[in-house]
């Protein structure tokens, strides 16, 4: 039982906060997320890249008509 939030839909091994990064909080107002689902290997593989720092997001600057 919970009142909601991100665990509902899924989860993610991006850190959506980071107090080290020079941004802390990954998602801006007003952006867009895609959920894109993965299976345990590369759930694993993204996991090892964001911890040692190779890990980036692709951010789309498209707009949603």
């Amino acid at each position: 039982a919970s009142p909601g939030g991100w665990q509902l839909i899924g989860r993610t091994p991006v850190k959506l906060y980071d107090p080290d990064r020079e941004q802390p909080i990954l998602l801006r107002a007003g952006q867009f997320v895609k959920f894109t689902p993965i299976d345990d290997k590369a759930y694993a593989e993204i996991a090892a890249a964001v911890q040692s720092g190779a890990y980036r997001c692709a951010v789309s600057r498209r707009s949603v008509r």
